[in-house]
């Protein structure tokens, strides 16, 4: 049997905020607790997890629960309050609805921007631009501003980048919720593609359907930890 590769783990992550907001708060608590520890909120504690070449990996769980906070470490946009990310290729983050609807930017330089984001230098961006944008069928709209566009619209923008982006790991936090049919099946498809290419992805949505249909393996967050769903 061929042993499988491991693309990106974590050992012992754990993420906590500080439950102080503002100034005024901060010096009201010192005077109050002088000489305790901070107050800390732990998001999630000690999640030990591993993904693997091939597989699309559904993470689940309520609101606040602790997925978007856990992608955010993953990809590298937060650091963890304790443990370690190890990244053993690259790393494509779609980590909020913003990417691809920069309401000031037109569709064409919305386009270029979402591909830096994501990895790609400014040459590549432009070079792949026109592949972008007849995958989000755009092509015609390329000076349109991007204010003038749906959700749904600026959803496939993100999408489409990453369709187009040589990535090993892609990170997608609900980036699949505002699409049209159409488009899913079409992103399926991708998805299937990918991970027989030893790819692999880590998605995240309120909707159980997609992540039944896209995941190969099911996680939920649950009471600051990760579990496996059978």
């Amino acid at each position: 049997m061929k042993e499988r590769r491991e693309l990106l783990l974590t050992r012992s992550l754990g993420k906590s905020f500080s439950e102080r907001v503002g100034l005024a708060h901060t010096v009201g608590r010192r005077i109050w607790r002088l000489g305790q520890a901070p107050d800390k909120f732990p998001v999630f504690e000690n999640v030990n997890f591993s993904l693997y070449g091939g597989e699309c990996v559904a993470l689940m769980g309520g609101n606040g629960s602790g997925k978007s906070t856990f992608l955010r470490c993953l990809g590298g946009v937060m650091e963890p309050s304790q443990g370690k990310v190890i990244r053993m290729g690259q790393v494509a983050s779609l980590l909020s609805h913003g990417y691809g609807a920069y309401e000031d930017l037109t569709v064409i330089r919305n386009i270029v921007l979402t591909q830096q984001l994501i990895g790609a230098t400014l040459g590549e961006a432009r070079e792949r631009a026109p592949l972008v944008a007849a995958t989000a069928n755009l092509s015609d709209r390329l000076d349109s501003p991007t204010a003038h566009l749906s959700e749904g619209m600026r959803a496939k923008i993100a999408l489409s980048a990453l369709a187009h982006t040589p990535f090993q790991v892609a990170l997608l936090d609900e980036s699949l919720n505002h699409v049209d049919k159409e488009f899913r099946d079409f992103f399926f498809a991708l998805t299937r593609k990918w991970l027989t290419q030893g790819r692999s992805l880590l998605l995240t949505s309120h909707e159980d359907n997609l992540l039944e249909r896209f995941g190969t393996r099911r996680l939920r967050f649950q009471r600051r930890t990760l579990t496996e769903i059978d």
